[in-house]
């Protein structure tokens, strides 16, 4: 992935795009750090996390466990917390039943988080970056399922930032399945608090990766 540098930002410029399902940035606008709730409806938009999910790894038949690094997607993986069954542990079964638990049109289905590294020359330690602290503060401290997706656009002749995506799981999960909604990080105040951990995490955890 190191073969793709970002390109120069204008002065004032964001790589940033408006998504129609997601809502937006709450908080505000954060530095290099995107944030929306995926609802199963929001705006007359109806979502699926599965789809969502599908729409980041450019994949949009067949099972997303054998997804390919295709178009401008240069690495992806799932982060499982270490309560999650065997059976659920895997993007198709775990997205799948997602889905199939929604109860009500505004349900959370998942957090939208988009990572942005401008000073950064590897992409495969920014991606290792962002895993990791998916693992550590998502998965481990509070018992989501992450899936994370590397988009290099210079793959494809475009000119926008390397960055990476984080879809994560609105509620935590068991030995039994699905339990209590991540609250601290879906109610208000909780893009400003995801992305405090994520400053914390790059300054004390990852500073020799991304500096």
């Amino acid at each position: 992935m190191s073969g793709y540098q970002n390109t120069p930002r204008r002065p004032g410029g964001s790589a940033r795009k408006f998504d129609p399902r997601l809502f937006e940035n709450p908080g505000g606008r954060t530095a290099d750090f995107g944030y929306g709730v995926l609802k199963r409806c929001y705006n007359g938009t109806f979502n699926t996390a599965e789809g969502y999910v599908r729409s980041k790894l450019r994949h949009h038949v067949d099972p997303i466990d054998n997804a390919p690094c295709r178009m401008d997607v240069s690495a992806h993986t799932f982060v499982v917390n270490p309560d999650c069954p065997d059976l659920l542990a895997t993007p198709s079964a775990f997205w799948a039943l997602v889905d199939s638990s929604v109860w009500k049109d505004d349900q959370d289905l998942a957090l939208a988080v988009t990572l942005w590294f401008p000073n950064c020359k590897s992409h495969h330690l920014s991606m290792r970056a962002a895993t990791e602290f998916a693992q550590a503060r998502l998965a481990d401290d509070r018992g989501l399922c992450v899936q994370v997706v590397a988009h290099t656009p210079a793959r494809i002749g475009h000119s926008g930032d390397f960055h990476v995506h984080a879809v994560i799981s609105a509620r935590a999960t068991n030995s039994g399945g699905l339990t209590t909604y991540a609250r601290d990080l879906l109610g208000q105040g909780g893009q400003l608090k995801l992305y405090a951990e994520w400053l914390e995490w790059k300054a004390t955890r990852a500073a020799d990766l991304i500096r």
